[in-house]
């Protein structure tokens, strides 16, 4: 008997099958690894500036994080190393912004699910992994914390976790 193929389609997927059909079909599909070399020392500092939020890390705490994730040695584009203040910054400033909204009712890492088409053979859906909701039934907001410059499919990662919190909440 055949597998039952399952996939969710995210925003890193989504954008990923726009940017190169080719590559998504090979890794997203199929499971293949990319033979293309990228930059992986960005993906673990902002993992770090993720954490660090999440658990409200010290600066010291940071920076033994930072050297787990073994980020200064690495190099980063034109072979220069990330500089971990400036990471460090980041996380200032989304403590600053959460105490300047002064919230009572949140939660963190809230990973939605919406079944999109359900059959024997296929199982395929929408997931997202929001950073931080804000859970006030007023006023609720959707915060994904970025590193670096904005992009376009940042945007449309709002809309989509902004799709994902409509289907289960019935509103924005």
């Amino acid at each position: 008997m055949k597998k039952k193929f399952e996939f969710n389609l995210s925003p890193t997927s989504i954008s990923m099958f726009e940017q190169c059909q080719l590559q998504f079909y090979f890794e997203k599909l199929l499971n293949s690894e990319s033979d293309t070399s990228n930059y992986p020392v960005y993906g673990l500092a902002g993992s770090a500036v993720h954490t660090a939020i999440e658990k409200g890390f010290t600066n010291a705490q940071f920076n033994k994080l930072w050297k787990e994730f073994g980020i200064s040695k690495l190099k980063g584009i034109h072979g220069h190393n990330v500089k971990r203040e400036e990471f460090w910054k980041y996380v200032l400033g989304a403590r600053a912004f959460l105490k300047q909204l002064n919230l009572t009712m949140y939660q963190q890492e809230v990973e939605i699910r919406i079944p999109f088409i359900e059959s024997l053979q296929i199982s395929l859906g929408f997931k997202g992994i929001i950073d931080f909701l804000v859970t006030d039934p007023v006023n609720p907001m959707i915060i994904d914390w970025k590193t670096g410059t904005p992009q376009k499919k940042d945007e449309k990662q709002a809309i989509h976790y902004a799709f994902l919190y409509w289907m289960i909440k019935g509103k924005i």
